[in-house]
């Protein structure tokens, strides 16, 4: 338990970075993968059909929970492979 408070402890800013990362990432899944109504591509040049992404960051942040899981995935992934590139204070 001790190693992994000494972990947090050295890398607060790292925490703090991926933590912001899985915020913004879900929106951008929901919206990229999983839009909600009928994807055309009016839909995708945002001229009409389909929600804006502002829905995805205020009303749909609380729909599919689950992608939550897939973003702290691909950021801890990110980081794993960029490990020796980041530095400890």
């Amino acid at each position: 338990m001790d190693d992994i408070s000494d972990y947090i402890q050295k890398r607060p800013k790292n925490i703090t970075l991926a933590v912001i990362c899985v915020l913004i990432l879900k929106p951008l899944i929901h919206y990229l993968v999983l839009p909600i109504g009928e994807p055309n591509l009016s839909y995708w040049l945002m001229a009409g059909g389909g929600s804006h992404f502002s829905y995805y960051v205020t009303d749909g942040f609380f729909e599919e929970v689950g992608l939550f899981l897939a973003a702290t995935a691909i950021v801890c992934l990110i980081a794993w492979f960029f490990n020796d590139k980041i530095k400890a204070k």
